[in-house]
C-alpha cells in the first residue's frame, strides 16, 4: 500500500541520516522561532478526505545532535464508511494526536536536516451526519444510534529540511506519515456495530518561521 511505502522511505531516510552522521556533540546556539505553515494531506484510505490547512509552526534551532521532540499533528478529516455495500459519509472528524519521541539533526551551514520518530495517543471526535444515522437505521436496524469514534495509538516518522534565509528568518519543508486507526461504533437499543477506520495520511508541510529568542 502507498502508506507503507512512505513509512519505509522515511525510515530509510532516518537510518541514512544516523549512519552518515559524525560523532554526536553538544547542541549550542539554540533559538526559538514561530511562524505559519501550509499543510497538505494525502490520506492512506479512500474513505477519508483531508483539506489543506494553515496553522502555526514552532522551531528550536540547534546544532547537530540527538534530542527530544514532541508531535502535535492535529487535523480534520471528512470520513466515510461502507455500510451494506454502499459508501456513506460518516461526518467530520477531529484527530488530535499527542506524541513524543526523539529527533536527530545534521547542520550544514545554512541548512539543517532532521529526522524524527514520535509516538503517542490520538484523541478523536466525530460529528456524525444525518445520512450516517439513516444508513445505520435502514441497513442494520439500529434506530437512533449513537455514533462515536474511538481514541487510538498513533505514531509519526518525519524528515524536515530547514533553510536559514537570514539572521531571524527560516523556511522549512517536511514530509511525514501519521499512522492512526480508530474504530467507529454505532450503539442503539437494538444492538451495536463496530467498524475499523483508517485515518492515516502522508503529510507535507511548508513553513516560514521568525526567531523570537
Amino acid at each position: 500500500p502507498p502508506g507503507h511505502d512512505v513509512v519505509k522511505t522515511l525510515i530509510a531516510a532516518l537510518a541514512l541520516l544516523l549512519v552518515s552522521s559524525p560523532a554526536l556533540h553538544a547542541q549550542t546556539d539554540s533559538s526559538i522561532a514561530v511562524g505559519v505553515a501550509l499543510t497538505l494531506y494525502d490520506p492512506a484510505s479512500e474513505h477519508t478526505h483531508n483539506p489543506p490547512s494553515v496553522g502555526l509552526i514552532a522551531r528550536m534551532r540547534r546544532g547537530s545532535g540527538l534530542g527530544a521532540t514532541i508531535g502535535l499533528e492535529w487535523y480534520k478529516s471528512e470520513v466515510q464508511t461502507t455500510i451494506g455495500g454502499q459508501l456513506v459519509p460518516l461526518g467530520d472528524m477531529n484527530a488530535r494526536p499527542v506524541m513524543a519521541g526523539v529527533s536527530f539533526t545534521r547542520q550544514y551551514s545554512r541548512y539543517a536536516l532532521s529526522g524524527a520518530l514520535v509516538a503517542g495517543y490520538s484523541f478523536n471526535s466525530l460529528r456524525a451526519t444525518p445520512a450516517a444515522h439513516a444508513a445505520y437505521r435502514d441497513r442494520f436496524a439500529l434506530p437512533d444510534a449513537r455514533i462515536r469514534i474511538s481514541n487510538c495509538f498513533a505514531f509519526r516518522p518525519d524528515v524536515t529540511l530547514w533553510y536559514e534565509l537570514g539572521h531571524h528568518l527560516a523556511a522549512s519543508a517536511s514530509i511525514a506519515y501519521v499512522y492512526a486507526r480508530p474504530t467507529v461504533t454505532a450503539d442503539s437499543g437494538a444492538g451495536r456495530r463496530v467498524d475499523p477506520l483508517n485515518i492515516s495520511a502522508t503529510v507535507i508541510t511548508f513553513g516560514l518561521a521568525y526567531g523570537v529568542f
